[in-house]
C-alpha cells in the first residue's frame, strides 16, 4: 500500500477546508439574495397598491376636472341668463319712467282740474265715484 506524503495531505486538507468554507459562504450567499428576493417582492407589492392608488387619484382628478368644465358651462349659460334679464329689467326702467312720468302729468291735471271747480259745486255721480277711487289709489302709492 502507498501512504500519501505529508504535504499532499496538507493540501488536501486545506482545499477541504476551503471547500467547505466555500460552500457555506455560497449557502450564506444565497440566504442573502433569498431575503433580498423577499424584500424586492414585497417592494414590488408595496409599488402595485401605489401604483393603483395613483390611478384611482388620477382617475378622481379627471371626474373633479370634467364636473368644473361642466359647472364653468354652466355658469356661462347663467351668466348670459342674467344679462339677458338685466337687458330686460332696463328695458323695463325705461318703460316704467314713461308711465310714471305719465301718471305724474295726469295727477297734476287732474289736481288742477279740481282745484279749478268751485267748492260746493255737485259732481255728477261718475265723476264723483272716478274721484273717490282716484283717491284711493293714490293714498295706497303715495304712503
Amino acid at each position: 500500500m502507498i501512504e500519501p506524503d505529508d504535504k499532499y495531505m496538507r493540501e488536501m486538507a486545506e482545499a477541504s477546508i476551503l471547500l467547505d468554507a466555500g460552500a457555506r459562504t455560497i449557502d450564506k450567499l444565497g440566504k442573502d439574495i433569498e431575503e433580498r428576493d423577499d424584500t424586492i417582492a414585497a417592494m414590488m407589492i408595496e409599488l402595485g397598491e401605489w401604483q393603483t392608488k395613483y390611478a384611482d387619484a388620477c382617475e378622481r382628478i379627471y371626474a373633479m376636472e370634467q364636473e368644473a368644465k361642466a359647472m364653468a358651462l354652466l355658469l356661462d349659460q347663467k351668466t348670459e341668463e342674467i344679462r339677458e334679464l338685466i337687458a330686460k329689467v332696463e328695458i323695463i326702467q325705461v318703460e316704467v319712467a314713461k308711465v310714471d312720468h305719465a301718471l305724474t302729468c295726469s295727477v297734476q291735471l287732474i289736481e288742477a282740474l279740481l282745484a279749478w271747480l268751485p267748492e260746493g259745486l255737485p259732481l255728477s255721480p261718475d265723476v264723483g265715484s272716478a274721484k273717490g277711487a282716484w283717491s284711493e289709489a293714490m293714498k295706497k302709492i303715495t304712503r
